[in-house]
């Protein structure tokens, strides 16, 4: 196991989530703070204009970090419909909860790290500012994959290098989503949006009066 040399791969565009590009995750400064940089990405398990590449993808990570002996749990690629169990306070029983969040849901996320800065280029590889990137961001990944070996445990680990930035977020509709996901099911009776409204909308945005 883990006698394998790296391999340098490219995901496919993803939905770029939290990340540590600036500057490491430092230890003591957050819940899961180690000193690396990091970055998480989305993936959609349906409906992508390049579903097949991302489908490809998470078979190949999947069967890479299988073949270097790593448990299920562990592997690189994981559900964002995934469950675990928690004690709810109120009845004190065991339940089935989402393991991530609600804006995970109907994708596959991964996360990627490193303890060297990774470069961040545009769709022309011209060198970017770390900052640029945000949540929200359609981006790809540059990493190393890279078999390992510690003590009893075995798998594939995924080396952060680089992030492509492919296309910048909408922040209003960024914020809508979130707030869609936050809430959920909480729905309340209230205004809604009639098709002459939105369509009023659009005409004044276009100047249109």
């Amino acid at each position: 196991m883990a006698n394998k040399k790296p391999i340098t791969m490219v995901s496919p565009i993803g939905i770029m989530g939290w990340s540590h590009l600036d500057k490491p995750d430092a230890k003591g400064k957050s819940k899961f703070g180690d000193d690396k940089y990091k970055s998480e990405v989305r993936f959609l398990k349906t409906g992508a204009d390049d579903q097949v590449k991302i489908d490809e993808f998470v078979a190949v990570i999947t069967k890479m970090h299988d073949a270097a002996g790593g448990e299920p749990g562990e592997c690189p690629i994981k559900d964002g419909d995934a469950t675990k169990k928690q004690k709810n306070e109120d009845t004190g029983k065991i339940e089935k909860v989402r393991a991530r969040s609600e804006e995970y849901s109907g994708h596959w996320w991964m996360r990627s790290k490193s303890f060297k800065r990774p470069g961040v280029i545009d769709t022309k590889r011209n060198p970017l500012p770390a900052t640029l990137v945000r949540a929200g961001d359609r981006v790809r990944l540059i990493f190393e994959a890279a078999e390992y070996a510690a003590g009893k445990n075995f798998g594939l680990t995924c080396r952060l290098v680089a992030v492509q930035l492919i296309e910048k977020a909408d922040d209003a509709a960024l914020n809508a989503a979130k707030a869609a996901a936050a809430l959920g099911d909480d729905d309340v009776e209230g205004y809604v949006v009639s098709a002459d409204e939105l369509e009023n909308e659009v005409d004044g945005a276009k100047g249109d009066y």
